[in-house]
């Protein structure tokens, strides 16, 4: 269908977005799950490369990340994402930078600090680029998020000097870690020595 498009109106190249990864049928039968998944990226890439335009493919995210860093193990159902795209950026609250997600514990404070982030006016987001082939990769932008708008506006520093994302990550994340810190401050509850809850004592 895209090659009679392009065929059609003079040979012009379109820039082709897929929302989201879907499993096509893929080309052995006889294919497991995953691999379907890998075999589906792989003829993208192949027919990117055979048209020579751009493909930008959305996909979900594993759900055993939902509450760790973005990164390749969040994707879903597949490592030939990683593999076979020439660039891979990963979407997600900037609350993702807390010091509460570098560890396996305390899921319910993590699941009430995304939960209050999910719901803020504007979302505070993070664009991370996980890969780059031809470039810089690890690299970090910011966006306030209006959703009734679905509207994005880059993130402003308080600083003027500092036009680049780079410039300002640190503050970035200082901003979060003070807002945690306040938050797990109100926590209706605290941990007891042996790890069960207790409410705290009113003073």
């Amino acid at each position: 269908m895209l090659l009679d498009f392009m065929n059609g109106h003079d040979g012009v190249k379109p820039v082709v977005f897929v929302d989201y990864l879907q499993i096509v049928k893929p080309s052995d039968k006889r294919l497991p799950k995953r691999e379907a998944v890998d075999d589906t990226v792989q003829r993208f890439k192949k027919f990117s490369a055979e048209a020579d335009i751009p493909i930008f493919i959305i996909s979900s995210l594993n759900r055993q990340n939902y509450l760790s860093v973005v990164d390749f193990e969040s994707f879903k159902e597949s490592g030939g994402i990683e593999y076979c795209a020439d660039v891979v950026w990963g979407l997600q609250l900037r609350c993702m930078n807390a010091s509460i997600f570098n560890t396996d514990k305390d899921l319910q404070t993590k699941r009430k600090f995304i939960h209050k982030h999910k719901n803020a006016t504007p979302r505070q987001m993070e664009l991370c680029g996980l890969k780059s082939r031809y470039g810089r990769s690890n690299t970090r932008y910011f966006f306030d998020y209006f959703a009734e708008y679905d509207l994005f506006l880059p993130y402003e520093a308080k600083e003027p000097e500092k036009t680049k994302p780079e410039d300002f990550a640190e503050e970035v994340d200082a901003e979060i870690q003070q807002e945690y810190e306040t938050f797990k401050e109100k926590l209706p509850f605290e941990k007891s020595v042996n790890g069960n809850k207790k409410p705290k004592k009113s003073s």
